[in-house]
């Protein structure tokens, strides 16, 4: 179950990041920034999120807020801590991220995306949770399945027991 709903989270966070450049993109007079950006989003999908993530973070100092490179950038901070892939991921820092986005950014194509993605990362704590109830439930029925069967056996010895009585009383009243 889990493996599902990472691999859905992973294609779907591939197809967000990858989409990064779909809507208004950087202006073409800044290659080096955007070269910067995809270095960045490059780490991540090489599984090395913290230098990603310093990256991002580094680059989102380097732009004004308002300004198109500081909205990808914080758009892709807001994921790489929703990642569940991310062994360093924050749901504390992704929800920091974005309340500024939301905040900066009221109008922008990307916020779809982002809450899409949040949405799956808590299914995903909702599943691991059910799961983890369910395991809980499952060990507690085992018990209780032993403490029958142990009961059942008493039962059965105690028959045994009374008809074993029965026969003694048979055979003295011959």
């Amino acid at each position: 179950m889990k493996t599902i709903s990472c691999l859905l989270m992973t294609i779907v966070m591939g197809l967000v990041f990858s989409c990064a450049y779909q809507f208004p993109e950087v202006e073409q007079g800044t290659s080096m920034v955007s070269r910067k950006i995809g270095e960045a989003e490059a780490l991540v999908f090489k599984k090395k999120y913290l230098k990603a993530e310093k990256q991002f973070s580094m680059l989102l100092k380097e732009f004004l807020p308002g300004s198109q490179e500081h909205e990808i950038v914080l758009y892709n901070l807001v994921l790489l801590n929703l990642d569940c892939n991310n062994p360093y991921a924050d749901s504390a820092k992704a929800k920091k991220y974005l309340e500024e986005f939301v905040k900066i950014y009221p109008q922008s194509h990307y916020r779809t995306a982002i809450y899409i993605v949040e949405r799956m990362r808590k299914d995903n704590h909702d599943l691991k949770s059910c799961k983890m109830e369910l395991d809980r439930l499952r060990r507690a029925l085992k018990v209780r399945d032993k403490s029958i069967k142990k009961l059942q056996s008493e039962i059965e010895a105690y028959k045994k027991i009374d008809w074993e009585r029965e026969e003694k009383k048979r055979q003295i009243q011959r």
